[in-house]
């Protein structure tokens, strides 16, 4: 059964909730894990998934891999459907560096689908507890419940200028687009679409996109969500920011550095192919040879010599790469028993073996 096979079906079983995405082949190994351990760790009986598309491209290779994590993970490949997007109605506002306007996307979908819980998560996230436990977290009189965004936490600090105006003092709550869950009758109401039209000439210096305009438009209609529900991790951070030591409900993993380019010794990352790992992803078999080499490498450093080291650095005041890189594998050795505890909390599976060396 092809994406149009599915598309052109007049509808899916009745469900609850709409599980949903936007992605594309180049973004295909985020996706394919983010969607894995969503089959994983998820009671999804009540849910419909949507996987959001250019309808311009191709999506039959990845649309394989779909159906089979469907089959393989139990989820009836009818209540799976792939839906094209015309992205040209979103041409007239800013693309991202790679050149697309995939999440605006999700407004589109969030506009015609049906269901009456919209739950829509970014490519690049990774799913450790049941999301039938977080669409019961809505209030129904809200039209969206998200995680207030870690580094932008207030519509200050987002540079955007409205009428060619900023207000420094404006402390509303503002929240990452990366996870939404969305009223969708609530949300068809307001037309958001129109709405983003309207905004489009009103806004400059817009940096996050469509996040910039759906904060704009939601500003004190939404529900802040517990931190866990979209827990940011960096590269260079060994546990996620918001979380280091509690349970962790979706991994989000920001910035440009996704765990499918490079492999990174810490936490996050090693969960992240532990499970592309599980499905026979390419990219965790091409990367394992790497984290051999870090962890070879990890063992060897002598801590004593490092707080040596790194003293010296201090004394002399020098700053700088080797510094930093200093400190952090003296973090790693620091946290290793937090590491430990922490890959025990969330691991779905035994670890293949070059992850048990940690």
């Amino acid at each position: 059964m092809t994406p149009d096979d599915l598309s052109k079906q007049s509808s899916l079983p009745t469900a609850q909730n709409a599980l949903v995405f936007t992605t594309n082949e180049a973004f295909a190994e985020g996706f394919l894990v983010t969607f894995a351990s969503a089959l994983i760790t998820s009671d999804l009986s009540e849910f419909n998934i949507y996987i959001g598309h250019d309808k311009t491209e191709t999506i039959k290779s990845l649309w394989e891999s779909i159906l089979h994590l469907c089959e393989r993970f139990n989820f009836p490949k009818e209540r799976c459907r792939a839906l094209p997007i015309n992205y040209d109605q979103f041409k007239q506002y800013q693309a991202f560096e790679n050149g697309t306007r995939q999440t605006y996307g999700r407004h589109y979908l969030a506009s015609i689908l049906t269901e009456p819980v919209f739950l829509y998560l970014d490519s690049d996230m990774l799913v450790l507890s049941d999301l039938s436990e977080l669409v019961q977290l809505l209030p129904p009189d809200k039209l969206l419940a998200a995680v207030r965004d870690h580094g932008d936490s207030t519509h200050a600090e987002d540079p955007y200028t409205l009428d060619g105006q900023k207000d420094l003092e404006d402390r509303s709550p503002y929240f990452n687009a990366g996870l939404l869950l969305i009223n969708t009758k609530k949300y068809q109401a307001i037309e958001p679409l129109k709405r983003f039209d309207e905004l489009r000439t009103r806004i400059e210096n817009v940096c996050y996109h469509d996040q910039t305009y759906f904060n704009i438009l939601t500003k004190g209609q939404w529900h802040p969500l517990p931190s866990m529900w979209n827990s940011i991790t960096l590269p260079n951070q060994p546990y996620p920011i918001q979380n280091e030591n509690s349970l962790i409900g979706i991994l989000h993993f920001i910035g440009s550095q996704k765990p499918w380019i490079r492999a990174r010794l810490n936490a996050p990352s090693i969960l992240w192919h532990i499970i592309a790992s599980i499905i026979d992803l390419p990219t965790a078999h091409h990367m394992t040879s790497e984290y051999q080499a870090l962890m070879k490498k990890h063992h060897k450093q002598n801590r004593l010599y490092l707080k040596l080291k790194l003293r010296t650095y201090q004394i002399l005041n020098i700053e700088g790469r080797k510094m930093r890189r200093i400190k952090h594998a003296l973090e790693l050795h620091k946290l290793t028993p937090l590491l430990n505890e922490w890959l025990r909390k969330h691991l779905l599976d035994p670890a293949p073996k070059v992850f048990r060396q940690l």
